[in-house]
């Protein structure tokens, strides 16, 4: 089959809530694919019709439950396999699924070739668990319930794994999971696309602010980031909006500030004035660092998961190796004192750029679908 006449679906979980790191890589490409129908479980007009407004877009059943049930994720775990299972692909020549967690697990038939790309495992299964639940701080019932619907979630999974014809990870971290929890070993990597190009190119003067970059969300772990910075007493640009933003503003020292979201041009001036990017979460792998080294600034970031990949450490930022406010101020005291390049992390963050993103990705489907 030549790719460019393949009738062709894209899968992303949803696009709802967040407009995240994965989302941003759906939306990718589905541009790549401009004739492509997309399917999700849950679709926001207001928050994605300005990057899908002209797009077929077919949602789930779950699109029509209560707005509350819709907006609480962990109540639709019973659902999503129906909503999954529902969804139908017997038209399609080709079904690339988006996969932070459910999508790679559709029904396809032997006729159409399934790529997924794989965000992560679904880590509240898998690697997260049971630190979930502690972090969830659920009542002793629904720990209990969850305890008993876990096990089930991961038989499913893997039961939906099996049924992936090609697997693209976007990470060495993510594609080591996909080995240790799905016993695949066939993972090619393809790291997300970062626009790069777009980071400002004058050699901007540096302000006493740090920043953080992501959906604001416990796992996130911008507490911790929040917390170094009252510490410290240094200067803290909160950027993202979530459902932890009302608990963090909470314990929010006079030296931490909050944006919400705010728009491209916005966010580079903020990316590209800052001393650094705090980054306290381990990640499947990390846009926003990306994104901050091509403004020419420094990442101080969790030694764990993609950073590894990604951050140089006394080169391109500075690693702290435990999850604590204490171990992020030494990182931030280290970073002080150094005189970093600028030229290093600017070079380091041109090699994600989404042109070869771009072309690697096309390349792959094209070599799956021909050998189909």
């Amino acid at each position: 089959m030549k790719s460019d006449n393949l009738k062709v679906a894209i899968v992303h979980d949803w696009f709802d809530q967040i407009d995240g790191g994965s989302e941003r890589v759906a939306v990718h490409i589905a541009k790549l694919f401009p004739e492509a129908d997309i399917f999700t479980m849950l679709y926001n007009e207001e928050k994605f019709d300005k990057y899908l407004s002209k797009r077929n877009i077919r949602t789930s059943f779950l699109q029509k439950l209560p707005i509350f049930i819709r907006k609480n994720h962990h109540l639709l775990l019973p659902l999503i396999p129906i909503a999954l299972k529902r969804m139908d692909f017997s038209e399609y020549d080709l079904v690339i699924s988006s996969s932070p967690a459910f999508s790679k697990n559709i029904n396809t038939s032997n006729k159409t070739t399934h790529i997924t790309y794989c965000h992560s495992p679904m880590r509240f299964a898998w690697d997260y668990w049971p630190k979930y639940l502690d972090e969830r701080e659920l009542s002793p019932l629904r720990r209990a319930v969850a305890k008993i619907i876990i096990p089930m979630i991961r038989k499913w999974d893997l039961k939906g794994a099996s049924g992936v014809d090609h697997w693209i990870a976007n990470s060495e971290t993510v594609k080591n999971r996909i080995s240790q929890y799905y016993d695949i070993d066939k993972v090619t990597v393809i790291n997300p696309p970062v626009k790069t190009s777009d980071a400002p190119k004058s050699n901007i003067h540096k302000k006493d602010f740090y920043i953080t970059l992501a959906t604001l969300a416990s796992y996130k772990r911008i507490d911790l980031a929040i917390m170094a910075c009252n510490l410290a007493r240094a200067k803290l640009i909160v950027i993202g909006d979530g459902p932890q933003r009302a608990e963090l503003e909470q314990i929010a020292g006079d030296t931490i500030s909050f944006t919400g979201f705010i728009d491209t041009n916005e966010k580079w001036k903020f990316i590209a004035e800052a001393k650094a990017l705090i980054f306290p979460t381990e990640e499947d792998f990390g846009i926003a660092p990306i994104e901050s080294l091509a403004a020419g600034t420094p990442v101080i970031g969790y030694n764990k998961g993609g950073l590894t990949e990604t951050i140089t450490d006394g080169v391109t930022g500075f690693m702290f190796n435990q999850q604590a406010s204490e171990s992020i101020v030494v990182a931030m005291e280290k970073l002080e004192s150094a005189n970093l390049n600028p030229v290093n992390m600017i070079n380091q963050a041109a090699k994600y750029d989404s042109k070869f993103f771009d072309e690697r990705f096309l390349d792959f489907v094209k070599k799956a679908t021909e050998n189909a």
